[in-house]
This record gives C-alpha cells, structure tokens and sequence, in this order.
C-alpha cells in the first residue's frame, strides 16, 4: 500500500486523454481499436508513476516542511530515495514495454518523449516560470497524440488546440490553488510559486479559458458539417459548462488538485455525463 500511494494512481486518470482522438474520431466501436489503447494508457500510467517517484525524491526535503506532503512515503522515509529510484527505473522499463507492445514504434516515441520531458520537468522547467505551465500542459498533448497514433488516425488540430489550451487553464487552476494554499497556511514553497501573482494566474485562466472555448466550438462545428450530425454543435454548452465550474472552484482556491475535483464536483461530473451521451449519439448512432 506505500508503494502503491507513490504511484499516485488517482493521477492515472489523466491519462484518459488517450482515449479523446480516437472517441472523436468515432473508432471505439471497433474492438481491434482498444488493445493498443488500453495498452498505451497503462504505458503513459506507469511512465507518470516513475515521474512522480523520481519528482518527490527530489522534494524530499521540501515536502518535508508541508503540512500534508510531509506524509508522502518518500518524504516520511517509509521509502528510501535508492529504493524509489531503482522502481522508477523498472516503470520506465515496463512503460516503453507496454507501448512497444502497441505494435506502434511512434507510440513508443511518444511515451519516451513524454517520460523524458517529464524529468526535465522535475529537473529544469518546474523552476521557470510559464515554461511549467507550457511543459504540463504538453504533456496532455503527447497523450492525445499518442491515442491518434495508436488506433492509427489523424488527430485533429484544432481538437489538439483543444487539448492544449484546456490543459494551460487547469494548470493555471491548480498553481493558483497551491499559491492560495501557500497564503492561506502561511507556509513556504517552490520558488517558481512564490513569482506567480495571483491576479497574473487568473489572467492566464482567463485567456486559456476564452482559446479553450473557441478551439472546441471551432472543432465542434467542422465535426458536425464532416459527420452531418447537428448533435455536436450541442456539445460546447456542456464543455463551456464544466470549464466555468471548474473557474468557479479555482477562483476560490480549489483548484490545486484537479484531479479530486473531477472525482468528487457533481456538477462537474454531470457536465461531462451529459457531454459524454450527446458526443456518443453524436459519433456511433
């Protein structure tokens, strides 16, 4: 059970983003679609895991001044930095596996990639200011590329535009949750938090939110005069719903966690039902 807190896994959700070009594409209701997808979620799963691993033993120290980070294992000792190392390693081993066994080398390419950019990440980026924001937000795009790439069709641009804009406003949400949490529990934390102004962080929210808004309805409208389906043009309400919820939340400080947000917010989770049942009638009547 330590092992498996390090890992994260509530953070494997992410890597649902996967799954977001081949659903738009309409290709789930093909069963040879899912093996390499499944395939190419766990690889991105156990990559991550390794990244987290190897980002908190570089914290250790750190977190071990935060109120409730100072419980994570490597920073309580309940692992030890050579241990968590030697696992990270055996991840990233298992990750490329995984996505070699798409059958697909760009995948494998691309959870390198991925695996590679999230150690700088951890090294280098997290300390330069908007270069975080970018890197993070990237990383969501390598897993829609990837999802492209492993049910073998072209993902499209303004639905990466998506992704990407989409991914820059939640972690803007989350950097304005943890610079509000620092604040509120007067505490110390990463340099790079300390630079971001709070009025900066909810002007970033704001532009993201806007491009996020138009990229999708761009998409949207472009899908819907390709599929003929009238549906799709329904779907920004629900996405323009769930990202001025999610505003909603951060603007008071709660968006540093997004991903218990998305597992615990019922209106969120009832933006996405909702959007999930008009995109699939949309896509697979």
């Amino acid at each position: 059970m330590t092992y498996l807190r390090a890992l994260r896994p509530l953070q494997w959700t992410k890597n649902l983003v996967v799954f977001g070009a081949p659903l738009a594409a309409g290709v789930l209701n093909d069963p040879s679609a899912w093996p390499p997808l499944v395939m190419t979620v766990l690889a991105f799963c156990m990559m991550a895991s390794a990244g987290y691993l190897v980002n908190d033993v570089h914290d250790r120290e750190e977190d071990g001044h935060h109120p409730t980070k100072q419980h994570r294992p490597i920073a309580s000792g309940e692992i030890f930095v050579a241990r968590a190392i030697a696992v990270a390693i055996a991840l990233g081993g298992l990750a490329v596996a995984l996505a070699a066994a798409t059958g697909r080398t760009t995948v494998v390419g691309v959870v390198a990639v991925y695996g590679f950019t999230t150690l700088l990440y951890t090294l280098t980026f997290r300390a330069i200011v908007g270069a975080d924001l970018i890197v993070v937000a990237l990383g969501f795009v390598l897993r829609a590329y990837a999802g492209a790439f492993a049910a073998n069709i072209d993902a499209s641009f303004t639905f990466l535009l998506f992704i990407l804009f989409g991914s820059v406003y939640v972690v803007a949400g989350k950097r304005l949750g943890e610079a509000t949490e620092l604040e509120t529990l007067e505490i110390s934390g990463r340099s790079t938090l300390a630079r971001y102004s709070v009025p900066a962080l909810r002007l970033v929210m704001r532009g993201a939110l806007v491009a996020s808004i138009a990229a999708y309805a761009i998409w949207s409208v472009t899908k819907s005069l390709g599929a003929g389906s009238d549906l799709f043009v329904l779907t920004p309400v629900m996405v323009t719903g769930a990202l001025l919820r999610y505003h909603s939340l951060a603007r008071v400080g709660r968006g540093s966690a997004p991903e218990k947000l998305f597992t615990s917010d019922h209106l969120l989770q009832l933006f996405g039902l909702v959007w999930l049942v008009i995109f699939a009638l949309a896509v697979y009547r």
